[in-house]
């Protein structure tokens, strides 16, 4: 089976976002990490499926923002691989969106957003000082992406509750260690 793009994938991270409408019904925006769009389809289908209006915003990082581009120009596009493994975010490190998950989430999401190598290392290194969590870049990317949408006073996000996905907490020893002394900005 692969590992995103196949129907069972999405059905099965779709769970997250039936938790989302159950836990938080009035949720305005969600925010969830892409690289081969399995989680990101799985998620928008299942609050669409419960009737949701959230803003589903998928986020990438700017080194790897092969889906953002696929979905403003409605077309699959492929990264090198070359150009992908530039990225900290090593969970999102895909080249192209899987063709079911791209069906998917251009019928389900909203935007997409990419954000800077920088700021996600600055947002996995808030969630380890502050929130007490460890969490590797890749996991870190959504909450990254809502520290700048915030700072910008982004309309893209609506006044409302927020849910920002984390997760991913394979972070190697040097790796915290860096994060872990990294200043807070």
């Amino acid at each position: 089976m692969p590992p995103y793009d196949h129907p069972w994938i999405i059905e099965g991270q779709g769970t997250v976002g039936l938790e989302i409408a159950d836990d938080l019904p009035d949720v305005a925006n969600v925010l969830v990490c892409v690289g081969g769009g399995g989680l990101l389809a799985g998620v928008a289908s299942a609050l669409r499926a419960r009737g949701s209006r959230a803003r589903v915003i998928g986020v990438e990082p700017t080194l790897a923002a092969d889906a953002g581009a696929s979905f403003a120009s409605g077309e699959l596009v492929t990264w090198s691989a070359a150009d992908v493994v530039r990225t900290v975010a090593d969970g999102v490190r895909t080249q192209a969106l899987g063709r079911t998950n791209f069906d998917v989430i251009r019928a389900t999401v909203d935007a997409f957003v990419d954000v800077a190598d920088e700021a996600i290392l600055d947002g996995a290194a808030w969630m380890l000082r502050e929130a007490h969590l460890t969490v590797e870049p890749t996991g870190a990317l959504a909450f990254a992406a809502y520290r700048e949408l915030v700072a910008a006073r982004s309309p893209l996000l609506r006044p409302g509750p927020t849910a920002v996905l984390v997760s991913g907490g394979n972070v190697d020893a040097e790796r915290l260690v860096e994060l872990a002394r990294r200043p807070l900005g």
